[in-house]
């Protein structure tokens, strides 16, 4: 451990909240307006929620606490657990330390509507299918809310074999017996939407031609999440179609999170035993 560095970071952290605080609005309705049509935002107090938890967190400083609550704004279950969306997250923070069932039922409610039998749509082969552009980002985001549900004594094993049945179809138990995550396995896109693992070695160029090319991309972006397959498991492995092909930052960061999930659930020998593949 290294206690200069974690000051450090602590106080780089209260440093950034105070300025949050202070300067409260969505960005993209000032001068940088263009940001809306690629990652708008729809509100702030979600973000400050969960800034204001992790920090209670790390300071056990109560004002932390009072904040993450005056910024909750649960009555209706979250949508999606997004770039845009963390509403269940400041929920989950807020049960960790409070025990509130009111935010329990919320969370446990978000997890259940992924869930068969909810209100996200279903693929064939097993999907929970919110949206098209990015559907396994909100599939795996979905699953990695669910695992730490399960941690705090959230829907248990339930919750922790349909998070396995998200990652299995990701990784490879779907309709094309495909891994969506590049560089796993023998069978994974090679065409993803990125102008970086299109282009060839330098000195070569690198344009519309390299787009086009009907062949696997140059650079392999090892561990990258496609977008995912649409609403009735179909996909086609085309740079040219990027909203299946697309790849993001946050496209991975509720994946690798899922995965840590499950990784750490295994070597503590307490995860159920993996669901039957429904393709």
């Amino acid at each position: 451990s290294d206690a200069a560095y974690s000051q450090r970071l602590l106080a780089s952290a209260k440093s950034l909240y105070d300025f949050a605080n202070a300067h409260k609005g969505i960005y993209n309705k000032g001068p940088i307006s263009d940001a809306t049509s690629y990652y708008g935002s729809t509100g702030y107090k979600d973000e400050l929620c969960v800034a204001a938890m992790e920090l209670y967190k790390a300071t056990k400083d109560a004002k932390y606490l009072n904040d993450a609550k005056a910024n909750f704004e649960g009555n209706d279950v979250a949508w999606a657990l997004s770039w845009d969306d963390n509403h269940v997250m400041c929920e989950l923070l807020l049960y960790e330390e409070t025990k509130d069932n009111r935010y329990k039922g919320l969370v446990e409610s978000f997890v259940r509507s992924y869930m068969p039998g909810g209100s996200v749509h279903q693929t064939p082969c097993g999907l929970a299918w919110r949206d098209q552009w990015g559907s396994l980002r909100y599939a795996a985001n979905a699953a990695f809310v669910a695992l730490a549900a399960a941690e705090d004594g959230i829907g248990g094993d339930q919750f922790k074999s349909w998070a396995l049945s998200q990652i299995n179809y990701i990784l490879g138990d779907n309709r094309n017996h495909l891994s969506y995550e590049i560089g796993f396995g023998s069978n994974y896109p090679r065409q993803p939407h990125h102008r970086g693992s299109s282009c060839p070695n330098p000195p070569a160029g690198c344009g519309w031609n390299e787009f086009n090319n009907p062949g696997p991309s140059p650079q392999l972006l090892k561990g990258a999440l496609v977008g995912g397959p649409g609403q009735n498991d179909e996909y086609a492995d085309s740079r040219k179609d990027y909203t299946k092909n697309e790849v993001t930052c946050d496209y991975n960061a509720g994946f690798q999170s899922a995965l840590a999930g499950l990784a750490s659930m295994a070597k503590r020998g307490c995860l159920p035993n993996s669901p039957a593949p429904k393709c």
